[in-house]
């Protein structure tokens, strides 16, 4: 009897050794895939998330290296809530979907691919490439692309994802609602955005809006980032849930119109105007032009006409003072020896109209010129103000 436990316990001895070896070399090596994640195999990444889970397994291939193994130096048995695998999808939508099956609720789910998008991705923006779809961004065949492309692919995520739930462990993940659709009401529209936004998440787009100036034509600011306005024809985002998901612009569930606009650019609130200004592009070449906003536009037309008007009623004096023939003062009514003091006089009513005004005729004249090669302003006021210059530099 002693004898036949003896040989038990050695018989029991053996066959641990043996299932150790066998799980040695079925065990991928965790050094070497650590070092290289990229050659990790199909069949090693099923093996780890096995024995460490299926996050430790996501943490390699974001790249974090050993500090998935400082993570989850736990090894750990299949879990009875093991999440859908990612691991059979592309690289890029693997990122996309990156932690988002570790969520509980669909909402933080979606979240998750949103926050992806601008923090992971390093996509750019790039107005001037097309038809690239959503697909081509998430298998990582594009990086650059117009910004529907950019919100397709949000999209096409989604449907990953929604595809990936029906095997969620969690019954609020797997039953939920998940809606999700196009919202095109601003596909033909002309706009202006609200401040704040940055276009297409971590890019160095802040606005095309360079310049504000009030009604007197006064520089309000002319730093990009702070006026941080977007100018935009033709946009759409994201519907999840009931909740705007705005891809392009990184917001959710806010109202992004601040001005709609006219073919013109000019408010249909009748409070602002856009002016555009083509010899003044953005740096990355993706609009023809940045564009300078007039935040009083009624204040700055009035201001127009009323210094149109004085040139107007005085335009003959004008003329004789600025063309110095003896011919035209004669005729102006302004005789010899009192050139003089009628030319001083109307400068110096010009340079009470004008501080009665606020009005700085240098800046004021500046925002005309851009006024007047976008067709706000007429031949004739621009004309009627250039002679209003000449003077009051006499």
């Amino acid at each position: 009897m002693v004898e036949f436990a003896r040989r038990t316990r050695k018989k029991r001895k053996r066959k641990k050794h043996q299932a150790e070896l066998e799980h040695q070399q079925t065990t991928p090596n965790i050094q070497r895939i650590v070092n290289n994640p990229s050659q990790m195999s199909h069949e090693d990444a099923m093996q780890l998330q096995r024995q460490y889970g299926n996050a430790f397994v996501q943490r390699l291939v974001q790249g974090q290296g050993k500090d998935a193994i400082q993570r989850d130096d736990t090894p750990v048995a299949e879990a009875e809530d093991a999440r859908p695998s990612i691991d059979h999808l592309p690289p890029m939508t693997q990122i996309l979907l990156a932690g988002a099956m570790e969520k509980d609720t669909i909402t933080e789910a979606v979240r998750q691919i949103y926050d992806n998008m601008h923090n992971r991705t390093g996509w750019k923006y790039n107005a001037s490439t097309i038809n690239i779809n959503g697909e081509q961004y998430i298998t990582g065949a594009d990086d650059t692309g117009m910004c529907e492309s950019y919100s397709e692919a949000f999209l096409v995520a989604l449907r990953k994802y929604d595809e990936l739930r029906a095997n969620h462990p969690v019954d609020a993940v797997k039953n939920g609602d998940l809606e999700y659709h196009k919202d095109l009401s601003l596909v033909g529209a002309r706009f202006a955005t609200r401040r704040g936004l940055t276009l297409m998440g971590n890019t160095a787009l802040r606005g095309n809006v360079y310049r504000e100036v009030d009604g007197s034509g006064s520089v309000v600011n002319d730093d990009t980032d702070a006026i941080n306005r977007f100018v935009f024809k033709g946009h759409w985002y994201a519907i999840v849930n009931d909740v705007a998901y705005d891809p392009i612009f990184y917001s959710i569930g806010e109202e992004n119109v601040e001005h709609m606009l006219d073919a013109n650019y000019k408010g249909t609130d009748n409070t602002a105007q856009y002016l555009p200004d083509t010899a003044k592009p953005i740096d990355s070449g993706e609009f023809g032009a940045t564009f300078v906003m007039i935040n009083d536009k009624d204040t700055f037309n009035a201001n127009l006409d009323a210094l149109v008007n004085f040139h107007g009623t005085r335009s003959a004096k004008i003329d004789a003072i600025l063309d110095g023939g003896w011919g035209s003062r004669i005729g102006a009514g302004v005789f010899k020896g009192a050139v003089k003091p009628e030319k001083a006089t109307l400068i110096e009513k010009l340079r009470n109209e004008l501080a009665a005004r606020h009005i700085d005729l240098t800046e004021f004249m500046e925002v005309v010129e851009i006024a007047y090669l976008t067709g706000k302003v007429t031949r004739d006021q621009r004309a009627a103000l250039q002679k209003l210059q000449r003077l009051l530099a006499l």
